[in-house]
């Protein structure tokens, strides 16, 4: 005689078996508790562009501690790749984690530490052992070295022919169009010399300052044209720093006295050869 089985009851039981299982994780007032028990202390912060604490055990003896990491290819126009390493007192192995932007220590531990349900109760090479699962050094390996790829790429690319035009007239920018964006105006201007377009400026237009992105246009080898990351500023109000893609190379500019900014920017970038 054939048995049925209620799955629906089934399912219910190994549901309740998972439910009284989980783990609970709090944090309250850097301290860290594993189902209403304090297990872990934390010191040090962690915020925008820094993260820097330690977990200690209840008699304070060092566990893990935390930092923030990232790579950035050189190119202005590339944000990079950032993470979280947690390394163990005592071992050599680093745990690398994602990285969430503008987020405190309660933040690091809701967003990254809890949901891997590392055991704070148990031994350091337990807790390591968990922490392998979650590990993205992989990831960032392969981010990084697609970074460089692109960024090669892009500075090949401005190595190309030039639009044809007379070097002596002058540089001037024509207003293309504007968009509005949640918190920002983004107005592009085309760049013009001899009646010829030679790139785009786009501009994003803040309360109090700008964001400054220059592209070149340049020949490719089956002759059509393409716009090419050429440089990007700051954010700034009078003193801005434009970075060049062509070389990496940082170029601080006083803006203080310019009526027209983007335009003496554009002409610099034109007498300095980059554009």
């Amino acid at each position: 005689m054939k048995k049925f089985v209620n799955t629906a009851v089934f399912s219910a039981v190994i549901l309740c078996a998972h439910l009284t299982t989980a783990q609970e994780y709090k944090f309250k007032k850097d301290v860290i508790f594993l189902d209403k028990e304090e297990v872990a202390l934390v010191e040090g912060e962690a915020g925008a562009d820094y993260t820097s604490f330690k977990v200690l055990s209840s008699n304070k003896d060092e566990i893990f501690e935390v930092t923030q990491d990232g790579f950035k290819s050189g190119n202005p126009f590339s944000t990079g790749t950032y993470w979280y390493e947690l390394r163990y007192s005592g071992s050599d192995e680093v745990i690398r984690l994602g990285y969430v932007y503008n987020c405190n220590v309660k933040c690091v531990f809701k967003r990254k530490i809890f949901p891997t349900e590392v055991p704070f109760d148990k031994p350091a090479k337990d807790q390591i052992e968990v922490l392998k699962d979650y590990d993205i050094s992989a990831k960032i390996n392969a981010d990084t070295l697609k970074q460089l790829a692109e960024y090669k790429a892009i500075q090949e690319k401005l190595t190309y022919p030039e639009v044809k035009r007379d070097r002596s007239k002058p540089v001037d920018l024509m207003f293309y169009k504007k968009e509005e964006e949640s918190s920002t105006d983004k107005i592009t201007y085309t760049i013009l010399q001899d009646s010829q377009v030679i790139g785009h400026l786009v501009k994003y237009d803040y309360s109090v300052s700008a964001v400054y992105e220059f592209y070149k246009k340049v020949l490719l080898p089956d002759s059509t044209e393409e716009l090419v990351p050429l440089a990007k500023s700051n954010m700034h109000s009078t003193n801005l720093e434009l970075t060049t893609v062509a070389d990496g190379k940082l170029h601080k500019l006083d803006l203080s006295r310019k009526s027209s900014p983007h335009v003496w920017v554009a002409r610099y970038l034109f007498k300095t050869n980059y554009l």
